[in-house]
């Protein structure tokens, strides 16, 4: 089920570096995640209307509502934040 996030949180200015660096990563995963989803989905429509006669392939059972790709455009919009702010608080090295 997708959970799409705001770009910007009240917290944070409040962040540190290890805290952003690790939401980051954490927004990575659960865009690769996301994209697996996306890949079986579009696998098992395929499926069902491939091997499903026309009378039978019911439009309730395939999935168009897009919301794993609206949850990882909400994600990469996050982390374009979030690489703003390991700019500003995280010290190069």
């Amino acid at each position: 089920m997708a959970r799409p996030v705001a770009a910007t949180t009240p917290i944070d200015d409040k962040l540190n570096c290890n805290q952003v660096k690790a939401e980051l990563r954490i927004n990575q995963a659960r865009i690769s995640e996301l994209g697996q989803e996306i890949t079986t989905s579009h696998n098992n429509n395929t499926a069902r209307l491939a091997t499903a006669p026309i009378s039978l392939a019911n439009p309730l059972f395939i999935d168009v509502s897009h919301s794993e790709q609206k949850e990882i455009n909400a994600l990469n919009q996050r982390d374009a934040v979030l690489d703003t702010l390991i700019a500003q608080k995280c010290p190069q090295s």
